[in-house]
């Protein structure tokens, strides 16, 4: 039965949303109709016997007059046309006495009619039964007036009962547009509280669904898709957790594929660069120029080759979150750095580049072995994208307690809209590159999370002209460090004293 009442459809839970919204409003408008059209009836009604209850009334007094005028005439001549004129107007009298009777304004005088009836039955009999010349006759024709008196009493009644149910009227409409205003008002409030209601069955499980797309687009497929609301949008969850489960089942076998392609490169790897070094030290006899050249070709291949190589093994390390606890030690900055550039000495000397060392002597208590990745992939970014002839700038700082590192090359730099894309897994950016292999994408993504590690960060810094990264890793308070500088208002100081820029 649950089920059953649930919408089928977006379309469908729209409408009920817009049907909700209108409901208020719908009733206000009905119960207004209503209440106008109430009054407008009781209006017209009223109206109407106003206008039959005057004409009664002045009907009734014209008749009496006349009545009186014809019972005068008959008394003084006797003339049977008089009392016949006389029956005519008493007709009318009758009929006007039965409309007053009917009308709710004159009904209210109700005991004065009943005497008023009362009375002129009891001239006319008089006037009818007696000689015209008799003191009944007499008696009746006399009474004429006052009966005159109280038509015009009853007209005047009449007049101010109408007038009191005018005024009672205005009150009533007084009272109904106040109750249609708090109606209008209360609908208001109300439209937008079911509007608010409807926005969120609408948006709940869109909500869910947008959720849902972030999760997987995030790379966290380690949480079902669940959503709620109307039936179409359940079936695309369903869809969405079907393809969760997929890219999991992907994501696993690309792990597994790194895992065990890594690991079977780097034997065969292993024996190339031993062979190499064995023909490099002429172990198998003296080289020629070209055969040497040749080697030297093989053992920069080869040294690429073991740093995708790692590169593979690092990330699938980072994905797996099986990374070893930071082996924190104290490192000398300068010295690890140099040990970076006599790993790259092959292909800054392949470029060739030009290396410009701007360092400070520094002591940072971290990872060894992340740290050296950490400066070996920028190196590595920095050489691989510089021309030929071009210029490398390193420096290593302390500023605000955090060890800061740049390497800055010249060349063509990284686009505005691909600033923060280069830090993910396997991203290649547009800038073009003349090397004979392309990277893995890899390189700058390890080194954001071993920087993260470290409790860090990693940015790209805009430059007139070229690239800039910068890392920032807070250093530990060692003693070893209480003369570094701790502002950039100290860092004059260390540029007047640090050795002069080197050279590699």
């Amino acid at each position: 039965m649950k089920n059953s009442l649930r919408p089928t459809s977006v379309q469908q839970l729209v409408l009920i949303a817009l049907g909700l919204v209108g409901l208020p409003l719908v009733v206000a408008l009905v119960a207004a109709t209503i209440a106008v059209d109430r009054f407008a009836a009781r209006s017209q009604q009223a109206v109407i016997e106003a206008v039959q209850g005057i004409d009664a009334g002045r009907m009734l007094v014209e008749e009496i007059t006349a009545m009186e005028r014809h019972a005068r005439q008959f008394q003084l001549f006797g003339d049977i046309e008089f009392l016949e004129a006389y029956l005519r107007r008493r007709e009318n009298f009758q009929e006007a006495m039965i409309l007053l009777g009917r009308d709710q304004f004159a009904a209210q005088q109700q005991g004065a009619l009943d005497e008023l009836y009362a009375a002129e039955e009891q001239a006319f009999a008089a006037l009818s039964g007696f000689p015209r010349d008799s003191a009944e006759v007499d008696e009746a024709v006399a009474s004429y007036p006052a009966l005159g008196q109280a038509a015009r009493q009853l007209l005047t009644d009449t007049s101010a009962a109408i007038r009191r149910e005018v005024e009672q009227m205005r009150r009533e409409a007084d009272r109904t547009q106040r109750r249609l205003l708090w109606q209008a008002v209360a609908a208001i409030p109300a439209a937008l509280a079911l509007a608010i209601v409807g926005m969120l069955l609408i948006a709940r499980p869109i909500r869910q669904v947008d959720q849902a797309i972030r999760r997987m687009g995030s790379g966290q497929f380690d949480a079902p898709v669940a959503v709620r609301g109307p039936r179409d949008l359940e079936e695309l969850g369903e869809r969405l957790d079907w393809l969760r489960l997929r890219l999991l089942s992907l994501d696993e076998q690309k792990v597994r594929f790194l895992r065990h392609i890594s690991h079977e490169l780097k034997t065969p790897l292993t024996a190339i660069r031993e062979g190499a070094q064995l023909l490099a030290d002429e172990v198998a006899g003296e080289l020629t120029p070209a055969q040497a050249e040749i080697l030297e070709i093989l053992a920069r291949s080869s040294i690429q080759l073991q740093r995708r190589i790692e590169d593979l093994l690092s990330f699938n390390t980072i994905v797996q979150g099986m990374g070893a606890p930071l082996a924190r030690e104290p490192i000398d900055v300068g010295l690890l750095l140099e040990r970076v550039l006599a790993d790259q000495a092959v292909a800054i000397q392949a470029r060739p580049v030009l290396v410009e060392l701007d360092l400070a002597a520094l002591h940072f208590t971290g990872d060894r072995e992340q740290l050296r990745i950490i400066m070996d992939n920028l190196m590595s970014n920095a050489i691989k994208y510089s021309p030929p002839g071009g210029r490398i700038e390193v420096s290593t700082q302390r500023l605000a307690g955090e060890l800061v590192i740049e390497v800055r090359d010249e060349g063509p730099g990284i686009a505005p809209d691909e600033q923060e894309a280069v830090f993910q897994p396997f991203f290649q950016g547009g800038a073009p590159y003349d090397g004979h292999v392309k990277g893995t994408g890899l390189g700058l993504a390890i080194t954001r999370e071993y920087v993260s590690n470290h409790g860090g960060s990693i940015e790209v810094v805009e430059v007139r002209r070229g690239a800039c990264l910068r890392v920032r890793l807070p250093m530990a308070g060692d003693a070893s460090d209480a003369g570094d500088v701790a502002d950039a208002g100290e860092m004059a100081d260390v540029a007047d004293v640090a050795e002069e820029p080197g050279v590699a």
